[in-house]
């Protein structure tokens, strides 16, 4: 059951980790240079370079607007699905990363105990197989879940870091750079992140479990000792 709740999350993350993909080749394909193309006088006053010239359309300005606004939408609507997944998965995959660090601690420790390499007996080895499966899956489990959330919240960033390019790039008018800019501020405000109780899955929380695993695990040994 644990197994299957960790494979139906990272499903649907990466279901928007897909959607979030597609809106950055969407935003990427259709905010070309020659759609964003301004008169000599624009809005950041400098010239353009030496032998380009502009040719302003308001029929562009109102596609473009369009299409951002569009965008725009798409976004708040994965956030929104974001939102709700955290709510239904959120504090079962809480639990389940506790769960499983506490495992792969425990395992670690048995499998050090067992194992003699001297006197090896045949139930020892059966037992140190059965840790080593366990302890496997559990690492397994936490990596898919963090790299999986990691992986949707690069695709944010890659998205932010478009729209950055459109605006730094472009010398373009105001009816089109506000659009833009709305956008900008719309990634900057609405975080998306799987979270829950203020812990976000990312592959920092995998750094952390990873952490407390060696550091329980020395532990562990210096008291046997």
């Amino acid at each position: 059951i644990c197994a299957l709740t960790v494979i139906q999350f990272c499903s649907v993350v990466l279901f928007i980790k897909h959607f979030l993909a597609q809106l950055n080749l969407n935003l990427d394909s259709s905010l070309k240079l020659e759609t964003c193309k301004v008169p000599l006088i624009h809005v950041n006053k400098f010239s353009p370079p030496e032998g380009v010239t502009y040719s302003y359309s308001e029929e562009n300005d109102k596609g473009i607007s369009t299409l951002t606004l569009n965008y725009r939408k798409r976004y708040n609507d994965i956030c929104e699905a974001v939102e709700q997944v955290n709510s239904v998965y959120g504090i079962p995959i809480i639990i389940l990363v506790l769960l499983y660090t506490v495992d792969v601690i425990v395992n670690c420790y048995l499998i050090f105990v067992h194992h003699d390499p001297v006197a090896m007996l045949e139930n020892h080895r059966l037992r140190t197989t059965m840790y080593s499966i366990w302890m496997m899956v559990s690492l397994i489990c936490l990596i898919a879940t963090t790299v999986c959330c990691q992986s949707a919240m690069v695709e944010v960033k890659k998205i932010s870091s478009n729209v950055q390019k459109k605006l730094l790039l472009y010398p373009i008018r105001e009816n089109v750079l506000t659009p833009l800019f709305l956008f900008s501020n719309q990634i900057v405000r609405s975080k998306l992140e799987f979270s829950a109780i203020g812990l976000v899955f990312d592959i920092r929380m995998l750094y952390t479990v990873l952490a407390s695993v060696v550091t329980y695990f020395i532990v562990m040994y210096q008291s046997r000792s």
